[in-house]
């Protein structure tokens, strides 16, 4: 409440008070009349006082007394109805118009008498009153209170009333309703597409969110592993990507993003259909797993994606290698779907890896070719690379199938040849004649399919965390430690092809694969080397990529179909024990008896 009205009420407490005493001595002379009134010891005889009353009654001065007590009175009782009008007004304030409250603002008629709320300043003011022209105030009455309780105000001028409404009228012809021509024009521009798909896809990503988007401070699901059959199940599917309109190319690569953890991309082969002429034979989708329906995001070039990645460390830029040798940069934050940058100079072969080397203030790209070149590439010069080096052993080409880098590794990785073997190799070498490849690694009888280096997941140094992870088409799994010997530390024989293996980033002793038979399997060496701990029919078709999520509790595979499944994994593989380090470490040396 403001101020004013504060002001308003206490002086109308304090003329309530001064009625009520006046009153209150009126009526004590009205209890006094027909007693007698007698005069002191030493007095006469005393008179009645009724007589002595009708005297004074009779004399002027009573007359003129009894008229200023009436006018007070009425007064009081005007200005009662001044201070209860103001109070009102001040209530509403909030629902009256601004000019309408400025116009009740203005000295008014009511219906008791004109506005007295201050005698003194209006006596002073009326000198300077009589030489100004007199003002013509149309009367407002205050109706009784409408449903919400408060005044009814009518009697406004006309003129106020009619400006009012030509206002309104006004703002309706500017917010004009579009017909249909002007519609389909703004709706087929570039800038309303982009806004209405934003939009649309925030809006789906939150209605199938299990976050609290309502802050209800709740969860839909209180565990990530809910939903499991019996306690045997150790995997869940959780969602299936594009399960109603399925895209039919095979999956070359699945990367989760390093910023959004519910992102991740996914790369195909081109198309089978040659003829379909919306068919394009570069395609890259961005998946978000709130929103499993349809891609975030659809990224096209001409050539078909041999291998995609995530820039680890500017993730809205997306880093493609065809298959006819150019690398390809798509930029998020750009309002199209086609590339931002491509390379001029080919590499003559299919690009078969991709990585980022550096810090977060010099880094570069480098990608291996299916011939053995290796290019460095520089995101802000993408037309040729800054270097070239062709690998080889005495001038022999050596036909890779996969590379991996080492966590923080700049200058050294490893490749997974068709020639069967693998090979540790350096992009810069001491000497200018020195041969880039360093090392061979030889037990597989076919095709290395897949290599990862095992994460650095704790700060402890540990000859663990330097294990190398392979798979074959000779169906084998081999386990290699290259900082200490050529041979693997263990190689598993399965009963099928498996065509991916990578590490858990939170367990040190675990790690999933996928085979030819749409089976996922998950291991714990520290536990069990010659058979997974758990086995997972997820599909009918070859599954031939897997990936963790980087908490480890959810896994991504895609198949030969273009399928893509998410699932969860029970705890026992995400939450490993104090001693799971220390016995992968034994595998390495077995103490001895």
């Amino acid at each position: 409440m403001s101020d004013l009205v504060k002001a308003k009420r206490e002086r109308l407490e304090k003329l309530k008070k001064q009625a009520a005493e006046k009153k209150r001595m009126k009526e004590l002379k009205e209890a006094n009349k027909g007693k007698p009134v007698t005069t002191d010891s030493q007095g006469g005889a005393g008179e009645d006082i009724n007589k002595l009353m009708d005297k004074v009654m009779t004399s002027s001065a009573f007359e003129e007394r009894k008229k200023k007590e009436e006018e007070e009175a009425t007064l009081v009782s005007k200005k009662i109805v001044d201070v209860n009008l103001s109070v009102a007004l001040d209530q509403c304030e909030h629902s009256i118009n601004p000019k309408i409250r400025n116009y009740l603002n203005q000295p008014v008629q009511c219906e008791l008498g004109k506005s007295t709320m201050d005698a003194k300043e209006e006596s002073e003011d009326e000198k300077v009153q009589e030489k100004k022209p007199p003002v013509e105030v149309k009367k407002i009455t205050v109706d009784k209170t409408n449903v919400n309780g408060l005044p009814m105000i009518s009697g406004l001028p006309d003129e106020l009333i009619d400006k009012e409404n030509k206002k309104e009228e006004e703002e309706k012809e500017t917010k004009k309703i579009l017909d249909e021509e002007e519609a389909n024009e703004v709706m087929s521009s570039p800038n309303f597409d982009y806004f209405f798909s934003k939009a649309a896809r925030l809006m789906e990503r939150g209605l199938n969110s299990e976050d609290d988007i309502i802050g209800s401070f709740e969860r839909l699901e209180t565990d990530d592993y809910a939903g499991a059959a019996s306690k045997d199940d150790k995997i869940i599917e959780k969602a299936t990507f594009m399960k109603e309109n399925p895209i039919k190319r095979a999956i070359t690569n699945i990367e989760w993003s390093p910023k959004y953890k519910d992102l991740f991309l996914c790369s195909y082969y081109k198309s089978e259909n040659d003829w379909d002429a919306k068919e394009t034979d570069g395609l890259v989708n961005i998946f978000s797993t709130k929103m499993p329906e349809k891609p975030e995001l659809t990224l096209t070039c001409s050539s078909e994606i041999t291998s995609c990645i995530f820039h680890p460390i500017e993730p809205y830029l997306i880093i493609g290698g065809t298959y006819s040798g150019n690398v390809i940069l798509w930029d998020m934050r750009e309002k199209r779907n086609y590339p931002t940058a491509k390379s001029q100079i080919s590499t003559s072969s299919m690009i078969k890896g991709i990585s980022v080397v550096g810090s977060k203030n010099a880094n570069n790209i480098v990608t291996v070719s299916n011939n053995g070149a290796i290019c460095v590439w520089s995101t802000n010069m993408m037309k040729e690379p800054q270097k070239r080096v062709d690998l080889g052993i005495k001038t022999n080409e050596i036909p890779v199938h996969c590379i991996d880098f080492p966590e923080e590794e700049t200058n050294e990785f490893y490749i997974g040849g068709e020639d069967f073997n693998i090979y540790s190799a350096k992009i810069y070498t001491k000497k200018q004649n020195e041969e880039n490849i360093t090392d061979v690694y030889s037990a597989h009888l076919g095709t290395v399919f897949s290599l990862h280096y095992h994460p650095k997941i704790t700060e402890r140094k540990s000859k663990a965390s330097d294990f190398l992870l392979s798979t074959s088409a000779d169906w084998g799994i081999g386990l290699w430690h290259p900082k200490s010997r050529k041979d693997p530390v263990l190689l598993i024989d399965g009963e099928v092809e498996y065509y991916d293996a990578q590490w858990s980033p939170v367990h040190p002793s675990v790690f999933a694969t996928c085979n030819g038979n749409g089976q996922i399997d998950i291991w714990d060496i520290a536990k069990e080397t010659e058979e997974s701990r758990y086995r997972f029919e997820a599909d009918k078709r070859a599954v031939n990529k897997i990936r963790w999520s980087s908490d480890g509790k959810k896994l991504l595979t895609g198949n030969s179909n273009g399928v893509i499944k998410m699932y969860n994994v029970a705890k026992e593989f995400y939450q490993p024990r104090e001693d799971d380090l220390a016995k992968l470490e034994n595998i390495l040396n077995p103490p001895s008896f």
